[in-house]
């Protein structure tokens, strides 16, 4: 049995909070593969981005367990300078077919225009381009402050908390068994969070530890209600022709 994460600091504050059996479990890939391994390994569960649902349709996904974002703090940042014009967006560090889409979404809502996405493997010092910086390069050198937080602008076009990751599998059965497992750890994450934080700068651990009451990891009805208007956006701008019905448990 595999547990598959995607690596950032939301993630590992949560495995130090796992039971030491659990933990030998867990097994860290980029977020552009977590629903391809999910497939192709019927006993897993994992956090997967949750666009992935969109193509990934006969996936069980959790309405207990995931993580969203409700606040400034996010997994990802925008950086743009207002007095440049923007031509292209550039897309960079662990990015999905989410980050894509909902920056693509995003600048839409923002400036009413179409923006052409470039995926860049490297992050530059200085940016000069518009860019979304997806995982923890916004926290190294204290970034962040430059930027504006993705949670935070796709929470006021939703209307609702942004829920990046949910926690499916294609097993029903081994993610009931699971999810009280992660619930329960998520709820040590005040005593565990600190040790996951020390390759940050100290301005970037206090602004996390600050931030860290909207992240939430244990969902209520609030959070489906985002998971679900969430994956209706693409829809609505014509990125995809139906609309996913989600296979809850």
């Amino acid at each position: 049995m595999e547990i598959y994460l995607p690596e950032n600091i939301f993630t590992r504050s949560f495995v130090n909070a796992l039971a030491e059996d659990d933990k030998k479990k867990v097994a860290i890939k980029p977020a552009s593969i977590l629903s391809k391994s999910i497939n192709e390994n019927i006993n897993s569960v994992g956090l997967i981005p949750t666009t992935e649902i969109l193509s990934n349709k006969n996936i069980f996904v959790s309405k207990n367990f995931g993580i969203s974002f409700e606040g400034p703090i996010s997994n990802s940042y925008i950086y743009y300078l207002p007095d440049n014009k923007i031509d292209k967006i550039k897309v960079a560090g662990d990015v999905s077919s989410m980050d894509v889409i909902l920056t693509k979404i995003l600048f839409k809502e923002l400036y009413d225009a179409d923006y052409d996405i470039t995926l860049q493997t490297s992050i530059d010092e200085r940016l000069s381009d518009a860019t979304v910086i997806v995982g923890d390069n916004n926290f190294v050198n204290n970034r962040f402050k430059q930027g504006i937080s993705f949670a935070e602008e796709l929470v006021e076009i939703l209307s609702a908390p942004f829920v990046s990751f949910i926690m499916a599998s294609n097993n029903a059965d081994l993610l009931n068994e699971y999810v009280p497992k992660f619930k329960s750890a998520a709820g040590k994450l005040n005593k565990n969070f600190l040790t996951a934080t020390g390759k940050f700068p100290q301005e970037s651990v206090e602004f996390i530890n600050e931030n860290f009451d909207k992240v939430i990891y244990n969902l209520d009805e609030q959070d489906i209600i985002g998971i679900k208007e969430l994956l209706q956006l693409p829809f609505y701008h014509g990125l995809i022709k139906d609309l996913t019905e989600i296979k809850f448990v």
